[in-house]
């Protein structure tokens, strides 16, 4: 959440240099700081994916073990064990 508003706070900053007319300079800078953001919240969401998805594997392992069938995971990440379709 904190990345979040930091993010929408240098977006807001940049609505107010564009309503002012700002000069370019500053609005490269402003734009620079917004973007660096941006990565950062991209790079939070990529190790939290991570985490989820080993989690998932993990999950569906122990399901799949207790159901007696093998363990797959498709193209989507979702489970695809025939017995759970049946």
């Amino acid at each position: 959440m904190v990345l979040r508003e930091e993010a929408e706070k240098r977006g807001k900053l940049i609505k107010e240099a564009s309503e002012r007319h700002a000069p370019p300079e500053e609005a490269c800078k402003l734009i620079a700081s917004y973007s660096q953001a941006e990565v950062k919240i991209a790079d939070q969401l990529k190790t939290g994916h991570k985490n989820t998805e080993a989690m998932q594997t993990k999950v569906c392992s122990v399901a799949a073990q207790k159901l007696g069938v093998p363990a797959e995971i498709n193209d989507i990440g979702d489970p695809a064990m025939k017995r759970w379709r049946e």
